[in-house]
Formats: C-alpha cells, structure tokens, sequence
C-alpha cells in the first residue's frame, strides 16, 4: 500500500518510507519475511541504552525506578553515574538490577572524573551492553582509565554504541550544579543531542503524548513515540498542528494509525483548532498522559515555553 494505492510489487520495484507491506504465507515462511524486514527484534524497540546520574538515596525513589520500568519494557541496558564516595550508591543500583535481569554497568563519579555531559556520554557509549547480557558483571571503572591511556579499549572491536536517553530530574543538587550554572536538565537539552528524559512517573506509561507540526523532526519524534508505545502497550495521542493539506504528515498520520491498529494500540489524533502553544500546554498540564514527547527545536511552540514544560510539567518529559 502507497497512499491509498493498492501495488503488487515486481522484482525490481522500490520500497519507499512509508509504504506498508502485507504478506500472506504459512507461519514459518511469514516469520522469515519478518526476519528480512525487521531483522532483530529488538531493532523495533526504542531503547538499548539508558544513561542515569544517581547522586543520592531520592534518586531510587522516582528517576531510577522509571529507568528500570523502561529498561525491562524496551529490553535495554543501565549506565549509572555516581559521586566517587558514594559506593553503597553503586551498589544498591548494581543489586536492583540484577534482581531484575537488567543490564548494568556504573561510571566513576560525574564531579571528580567528568568535567562535561559530553565527557559523560562518551564513557558511557564504551559500554557494550550486549556483553553484559552475556557474562557477569564487571567493574568499568579502571577498563575506562587504561582506555584513556590507550592501553585497552571496551569494545572488542572498537565500535562505539551511542547513549540513546539520559535520565533526569527536572531541579539539580548543587553537586551537580559544579558542571555549570543551569539546572543539569536544562543544559542536557541544550548542550547534547540525545533524547533526555525528564523523569516523574514510575508505573509502566499508558498514555503517550506528541506533537506533529509537519516538519521531519517531528515526524521522527512520532516514529519513536510510537515505538515507545508498542514497547509499553500504551495509548498514542498525536496534536497535529499542521496544514491538513501537508502530504507528508497526512501519510505520517496514517502510518501511525496503521502500526497502531497492527499492535493493537489506542491511537487518537487532536487536530488543533486554536492556538497550537496553548493546546499543548493544556493537554501536557492535565496529567492525563505519563509521557510527553517535545521537540527541543520546534518552531510551533517557543523554547521559553518547551522549558517551562519540561521543568513544571505533572508527568514524564522527553525531550528529544
């Protein structure tokens, strides 16, 4: 299917973004179609690799447990950071984890061995969490020093595997606050270009929140809006603020709804009738969705206001 065009494909015809593709075989030769579009399984979930700060017991009280709640749902890794004094810090995340079959590794402490988040997301990209999945668990700390001298190097083969979300809190301690003058949020978003989660809600989420305005970065925010909710089984609500005329996010529109009704997802769109700012505003501050995704360079709502949504907002935000 293209559009609303119904194509039978020949050998040479070119699959395009967008396109959805249905096949009729028995089980095992649907699985093997399955296999050459989709790959690894796990390709399909948002998230392999979460990296988290813990800088004192509270942190296990909401952040830490929200990333343990993604961490199982979306079958990813954990990378903490921890102040260098603080060993009963490193270990009650390291004993959690493995309590809950989730990969983990933990980083020297953030105000004495990193000067910077990049710093930060460097070291933690030399994890390899695949190789955590497949051996005990080991202590990264002196592997990182050697590979600084260049003695040694994490991965086996030299190959780097990106941080894919840094877990937050929307205020800083003033440990943290060593790195800079702005909350560590809030620098996060403006200094990296990972997604970062500002973390509020610790259930599994139900109900995912997004924004589409017609450009190609928030057609990308709803693609991993809606991998997030196939991941959780959550319901997919999409304010659409663009021209219904726009080709583009009408087919992303229909995408969405056609993944959703593959996994059997809730899928709802809120087309706005007034001003987009206020509507997203209103919708974030109902607490009626655990998680938000906003785009750190929307143009349709300032970036005064997106602060203000991840900073004050009543549940989970991801910027991203």
């Amino acid at each position: 299917m293209r559009g609303d065009k119904l194509i039978a494909p020949t050998g040479d015809f070119v699959l395009e973004t967008m396109d959805v593709v249905h096949a009729s075989a028995d089980v095992e030769e649907l699985n093997a179609v399955r296999g050459v579009f989709l790959g690894d399984h796990r390709q399909l979930l948002p998230f392999s690799k979460l990296l988290i700060p813990i800088m004192d017991e509270t942190w296990f009280e909401t952040e830490f447990q929200e990333t343990l709640s993604i961490a199982m749902f979306c079958q990813a890794g954990v990378v903490g950071m921890f102040p260098a004094e603080a060993p009963w810090l490193v270990k009650k995340a390291k004993e959690t984890c493995g309590s809950m079959q989730v990969p983990y590794q933990s980083l020297p402490g953030y105000n004495l061995d990193f000067q910077s988040l990049s710093d930060a997301t460097r070291a933690a990209a030399q994890v390899d969490i695949e190789a955590l999945r497949e051996q005990a668990q080991s202590d990264i700390v002196d592997a990182i020093k050697k590979e600084r001298d260049g003695t040694t190097h994490l991965h086996e083969h030299g190959e780097e595997e990106d941080v894919d979300l840094m877990v937050l809190r929307a205020y800083s301690l003033p440990l943290m606050e060593r790195v800079g003058k702005k909350p560590l949020c809030v620098q996060a978003v403006e200094d990296t270009l990972i997604p970062i989660l500002v973390a509020r809600h610790m259930e599994p989420y139900t109900s995912v929140l997004f924004m589409m305005d017609g450009s190609p970065r928030s057609n990308n925010i709803a693609s991993l809006a809606l991998r997030i909710a196939i991941a959780f089984g959550a319901k997919v609500t999409a304010l659409t603020a663009h021209d219904p005329e726009h080709q583009e996010a009408s087919q992303m529109m229909r995408h969405i709804r056609r993944t959703g009704e593959m996994y059997g997802l809730d899928v709802v769109e809120d087309v706005v009738e007034g001003n987009p700012t206020l509507e997203f505003v209103s919708l974030v501050k109902s607490g009626d969705h655990d998680l938000t995704l906003v785009n750190r360079a929307c143009k349709t709502v300032k970036k005064d206001i997106i602060r203000r949504v991840y900073m004050s907002a009543p549940n989970s935000v991801m910027v991203v």
